[in-house]
């Protein structure tokens, strides 16, 4: 099951994979209390659950179907997702796209996807419009008529999607593990299908089978946020058919889990450039009694830099660059995961030495302070999981369609504080055995003939063998109270931004400075990354390990981050640990060590995160881009560094960056959550007095200049799939009105009712995936398109690139693709900000970069302000073919 922090990194790594959201869910395990819960059954048999919370002005909905690829017989593999594809392609009163065009005009947006064991409808809206979200997805579940057309239009679009998920090795791996860890079990077959299958379905297959499970009495109904009870029943009733009632008519398949089929290791050697782990023991699902000392055993084995994986292969013996475990139980199966990205030389070393950590668990002894830390996880996962109404909804929906118990969290939590040291070796005993064990891994082509799969056996045989071996491990400012928030300028030049937020006792704290690839050279690029990470890796009074447990005793968060112009320290804990939140937050900001032993760990994950890099080609093709574009402007550079730079970097580099750039006159604190603000003043004069005021010098750099004719630069790659193309031209900065306009330029384009995805995607499958991209810079930032298409439609994809920003800029737009544009990007600009650490970084570099820390009460005004004119305007002026770049990532 799990949480939310450590296992949604996990999660989604599943969902780029298999693109099946239901894995990003199934970790969620906070749901709402059954206070303002209504569940109820319409006559038709489909279940319905609302939760009212009138916080903020925006509903979600979810719309959970009992099918999935689990569901499917033998000749049906992928069909469930195929269905899943052809939602909002049509029913007869509404035109393929016009649902999902619909519920983007009223500031929201759609989507669907597949799992093993559901296929979900979810919808967000400003609550204004919870007619037309509730009109649109019931009649396009209830009601689609599977043009033929649209069948053709998304096969090509599925196929594409494999395509991508061939070319990815982080989703090539998860695939491979899920196939290997369930032989003859429906949850090892990928749930998109296979090229030959998706190749076959014909229109009259895929509308049986809709008819089939698609029935109202196979379905849940979830609604969360700003609505009354009373006014949207009615709607609920009227437009999913609340009087016909079909049942469904075939049953799930009866399979047992697997345990115990034996010992399995299986490799793959391609053209990747570095090492991908999965080590999987088969458990039970989620309806097990085991589940409980499992979860907790996963986030002591394997959560975060406190973990006993992370400090024994990362830290201390450095074989892994990253590590993580994670206890997965969907409805039918589990497993029990160990991921880890490595150099290959380490694969049998790491094997063995994670192995001996599991082991360990069977007999070794799991500390109070691990147990207590544990715990206090899964419980500040729950509270942290209802700061939005799409994440409260998805739970609702997982746990009543997939536990059959929509007050779930309740009997869990209890369960899980019940969880000791004797409960933990009772399962390890009990699963973690080698007949019961999965290896699978990624590696180079090059050491296909050095590390084998005989070789890694013998590393799990000495993992078992000898498993276990090591030990576990106020001044006076003035408050200016805004109707958006509070405002103060400290006397030693630091300003401080504050946001009451009381309804969760959740506290989130930033603290940014002006900085980030702006402020590089082609000497020095990429040390703010390395500066991020080294921040929160020990002060003088904590060691980086010493830090980290101190952030995990009290289920806190901290982390550096860094960007284009500006780097920085988030902090996010519970009121209950604010005096130890507090008190990490400012130890970080003004004591950090930059020790060297740390460096040369950081410097070795960087190192490895550089040679994943070359695996991502929607991230290569946008740097080629930028750096084409940009010319000798720090723009131009990566964020991450070249490899170069951070092989020599010192301690001493990061000590001199940071005292000539962590400067108080130039830094903005941000706070949002469960405070007073008088308090957080007197608080942040306190912890801040001794923090000197020094003046910046100022930053003297040149604006990037258009490009004075069209380039073109292309990069080839060996071994892969897909083309990559962007397509661009040199935007708009921050402070330029015209940033409004590109914004909604781009929300013309883009998104399911978008020109691109109609014209490209949907009417001519020349893409899996196409979007507009407007990107702000505090200098000018870019304007343009991206597209990923197979091999041999580049050049027509090129092609239709330039026809529709060309149609756009001479021909203009409607009033209809204006008004869902703005709609759409108020919308969902103001959904972004339920969570309280999305407010704060959004309040903190609004105020840093000049508009103002109040500016995201401002910003929807001025999308919304948007007129015709000014797109016409906006594109004749950007979309300038003399000075456009268009950068080539392919075969």
């Amino acid at each position: 099951m799990k949480m939310k922090r450590h296992n949604l990194v996990f999660a989604k790594r599943l969902l780029a994979i298999l693109f099946i959201t239901l894995i990003f869910i199934a970790v969620l395990t906070g749901s709402a209390s059954s206070k303002g819960l209504e569940r109820y059954r319409l006559p038709n048999g489909m279940v319905v659950l609302l939760y009212p919370d009138g916080s903020t002005p925006a509903v979600a909905m979810n719309v959970w179907i009992s099918v999935g690829s689990f569901n499917e017989l033998e000749d049906e593999g992928g069909i469930s997702h195929f269905l899943e594809h052809l939602s909002f392609k049509g029913t007869e009163k509404l035109k393929p796209g016009e649902g999902a065009a619909i519920i983007e005009a009223s500031g929201g947006y759609a989507n669907a996807y597949t799992s093993f064991d559901s296929t979900v409808y979810t919808a967000n809206v400003a609550s204004r419009f919870v007619e037309d979200m509730i009109r649109v997805v019931g009649d396009s579940v209830l009601n689609a008529t599977i043009p033929e057309i649209e069948v053709e239009n998304e096969r090509k679009v599925i196929l594409e999607e494999i395509r991508m998920n061939m070319d990815s090795p982080s989703r090539r791996i998860t695939k491979f593990m899920f196939e290997k860890s369930f032989p003859g079990h429906p949850y090892g077959k990928p749930i998109i299908g296979t090229m030959e299958k998706v190749k076959q379905y014909t229109r009259d297959e895929i509308n049986e089978y809709c008819k089939t499970f698609y029935v109202p009495s196979n379905m849940i109904l979830v609604l969360v946020g700003d609505f009354e009870p009373a006014l949207v029943k009615p709607m609920i009733e009227k437009y999913f058919d609340s009087k016909r009632k079909r049942e469904i008519v075939r049953p799930a398949p009866s399979v047992r889990y697997p345990i115990n089929n034996g010992l399995s290791v299986d490799g793959l050697y391609d053209n990747v450039n570095m090492g991908y782990l999965k080590i999987s023991f088969n458990i039970p699902p989620i309806d097990h009694e085991d589940l409980y000392a499992l979860d907790v055993s996963a986030l002591i084995l394997g959560e975060g830099r406190g973990s006993r994986l992370y400090h024994r292969l990362v830290d201390k013996e450095k074989l892994v660059y990253s590590i993580d475990a994670f206890s997965y139980t969907p409805k039918r199966a589990g497993l029990y995961l160990i991921s880890a990205n490595l150099d290959q030389k380490n694969m049998s070393n790491a094997v063995s030495t994670i192995l001996g950590e599991v082991i360990a668990l069977k007999t070794g002894k799991v500390t109070e302070e691990e147990l207590r830390n544990a715990k206090t996880s899964i419980k500040t996962d729950f509270i942290y999981e209802k700061e939005t109404f799409k994440g409260l909804c998805g739970t609702l929906g997982y746990f009543e369609t997939v536990v059959g118990d929509v007050k779930f969290e309740e009997s869990y939590l209890k369960n899980i504080e019940g969880v000791n040291d004797a409960d933990i070796r009772r399962v390890a005993k009990k699963y973690f055995n080698e007949k019961n064990l999965t290896v699978t891994y990624l590696l180079p082509e090059d050491v296909a003939e050095s590390v084998t799969e005989k070789g890694v056996k013998e590393a799990v045989h000495l993992g078992f063998n000898e498993g276990g071996k090591e030990e576990a491990v106020s001044s006076g400012a003035e408050l200016i109270h805004g109707e958006a928030g509070f405002k103060a300028k400290l006397n030693n030049g630091i300003t401080l931004v504050i946001k009451e937020e009381p309804e969760l006792p959740i506290i989130s704290t930033v603290a940014i400075f002006p900085g980030g690839v702006r402020y590089e050279s082609e000497e020095n690029n990429g040390i703010n990354e390395i500066l991020s990470y080294m921040l929160t890796r020990g002060t003088e009074d904590l060691t980086a390990k010493a830090l980290t447990d101190k952030i995990d005793s009290i289920a806190g968060s901290i982390n550096g981050f860094s960007g284009n112009n500006s780097f920085g320290v988030r902090t996010q804990f519970l009121k209950e640990h604010e005096d130890e939140g507090w008190e990490i937050f400012s130890d970080v900001i003004l004591n950090p060590t930059f020790d060297s032993d740390e460096l040369e760990k950081v410097r070795e994950k960087a190192l490895a995160a550089k040679d994943a890099e070359a695996d991502n080609l929607v991230l290569t093709v946008i740097r080629l881009f930028r750096k084409r574009l940009y010319g000798d402007h720090p723009y131009s550079m990566p964020s991450t560094g070249t490899k170069e730079n951070i092989e020599k970097f010192t301690r001493d580099d990061l000590v001199t960056y940071y005292r000539d750039h962590a400067l108080a006159s130039e830094m903005v604190i941000a706070v949002v959550g469960d405070v007073n603000a008088e308090d957080v003043l007197k608080r942040v004069e306190g912890l801040f007095e001794d923090f000197p005021k020094t003046e910046a010098t100022p930053l003297e750099i040149e604006r990037p200049e258009k490009p004075s004719s069209p380039k073109r630069a292309v990069t080839r790659v060996r071994g892969k799939e897909q083309a990559h193309i962007v397509m661009g031209f040199l935007g708009a900065d921050l402070k330029s009105d015209d940033q409004y306009t590109l914004e909604v330029l781009t929300a013309i384009l883009s998104g399911h009712g978008g020109r691109l995805f109609i014209e490209l995607r949907e009417k001519r499958g020349l893409a899996y995936s196409v979007t507009a991209v407007n990107l702000g810079g505090v200098d000018t930032g870019f304007f343009g398109v991206y597209m990923a298409t197979k091999l041999e439609n580049l050049k027509e994809a090129i092609k239709g690139i330039e026809d529709e920003l060309i149609k756009i800029r001479e021909g203009g737009v409607t009033a209809k693709e204006l008004e869902r544009a703005k709609n759409y990007v108020a919308g969902n600009y103001e959904i972004g900000l339920q969570e309280n650490m999305d407010m704060a970084m959004t309040m903190a570099t609004n105020e840093l970069y000049g508009l103002g820390y109040d500016f995201f009460a401002e910003y929807p005004k001025k999308i919304l302000a948007v007129t015709e004119e000014d797109v016409k305007r906006v594109a004749e002026k950007y979309i300038d073919f003399s000075g456009k770049i268009t950068a080539i990532v392919r075969p």
